[in-house]
């Protein structure tokens, strides 16, 4: 029974040292579960590069062609282009870089826009990212001549309920594809990627599938990251695989007592791993703003400093100063009133819990102020 592993949107860079260092991780355990499943292939479906310049990058291509060796000798790796990868790279060729033994390579082109590869008695249709699919019609795809056909394509799939992710993609633009051509070219099975989130759907007789994202590629890429391991025989059964060197994106709204202080931190710094990526949103009205900046300190010198977590950001944006408000009868009991409520209702939307508290605050604020400050 072959076995694949699906991997997508890795973007390994040389950009910068913690972040190569961070994708190079993510690929070793890659790696590491193919040569546990003895993995037939592994399929790269796009954006395993964060741009062109980044395969030009001799030492990049080094460390990928170091750990694409220690495959066994009878596993194929299948590498389409993503939008990431035609970025910068002005019509030069992917082929033309060395990227380690047999590594096949499957880039945009108008006169062929598909390849079609048979590994273990499975073809494998491959779809590079291109601007548009339009004429899929007119593709020459010959008919299936095997028990399972399974597909890899880059680029977003027309009539999913799909989330782009938090930025703005800097790569060039991803093409659509319309679900009809899977079912055109009788695909049990499409490895996709593009989508930064896992998600999955069934349409006609193919299982439409992004794993998401292998790493944490930007900011507000919660939930686990991962690959997909796909078993086939007369079909294609997958199961996800989250990898632990790839970690979570994990954000906590922490609210500010009035003299600075945080009795929530220690609660939830307890699930935290040292490949996570922490974004903490502070917020609140404090009697003096350097009592939040030495928290700041605090928290990095014990959770980045001493490598308790990859990266960690501090958002201050919703913390305001006003002196003497700790002293203040009517913020003391607002808080006290808001405390008793929130702990009445377990199970309730943390976040909109925080947010009222957030917006009573200020409210009080203005208030405080009208009548003469808290002097």
């Amino acid at each position: 029974m072959p076995v694949f592993i699906h991997c997508a949107d890795l973007h390994l860079s040389a950009a910068n040292t913690p972040g190569r260092i961070y994708g190079l991780a993510v690929l070793d355990e890659v790696m590491s579960l193919a040569r546990d499943e003895n993995a037939s292939a592994v399929l790269f479906c796009g954006d395993l590069f964060d741009s062109f310049g980044d395969i030009e990058n001799a030492g990049l291509r080094k460390e990928f062609r170091d750990r694409i060796a220690t495959l066994p000798e009878n596993c194929n790796v299948i590498f389409i282009a993503g939008n990431h990868e035609a970025h910068g790279g002005n019509g030069r060729s992917i082929k033309d870089y060395d990227l380690g033994r047999d590594v096949r390579v499957v880039e945009q082109s108008r006169e062929h826009p598909f390849q079609l590869v048979v590994i273990e008695g499975v073809e494998v249709l491959c779809i590079p990212h291109q601007v548009s699919c339009d004429g899929y019609g007119d593709w020459a795809v010959p008919s299936r001549q095997t028990p399972v056909r399974i597909a890899l394509a880059h680029g977003l799939v027309a009539g999913m309920d799909i989330y782009t992710g938090p930025a703005e993609d800097e790569g060039e633009k991803a093409g659509v594809l319309d679900p009809d051509l899977f079912n055109r070219f009788e695909i049990a099975y499409a490895a996709l990627g593009h989508i930064h989130g896992r998600k999955e759907q069934k349409t006609g007789g193919t299982c439409l599938c992004y794993p998401g994202s292998a790493r944490v590629f930007r900011k507000g890429e919660t939930g686990q990251h991962g690959v997909c391991v796909l078993r086939i025989d007369n079909g294609v059964k997958h199961e996800f695989r989250p990898l632990k060197s790839a970690g979570e994106f994990r954000i906590h709204d922490l609210a500010l007592q009035l003299d600075g202080g945080c009795d929530d931190l220690e609660g939830i710094s307890g699930k935290w791993r040292p490949e996570d990526w922490i974004c903490l949103r502070l917020s609140g009205v404090v009697d003096d703003e350097n009592r939040v900046g030495e928290l700041e300190r605090r928290i990095r010198e014990k959770y980045e400093c001493g490598s308790l977590v990859r990266r960690l950001d501090v958002d201050r944006s919703e913390v305001q100063p006003l002196a003497g408000i700790s002293s203040h009868p009517l913020a003391k009991e607002f808080l006290a009133e808001w405390k008793r409520r929130h702990d009445m209702e377990h199970g309730a939307d943390e976040e909109l819990w925080m947010r009222a508290r957030q917006i009573g605050l200020k409210e009080l604020v203005g208030l405080i102020q009208q009548s003469g400050g808290c002097g």
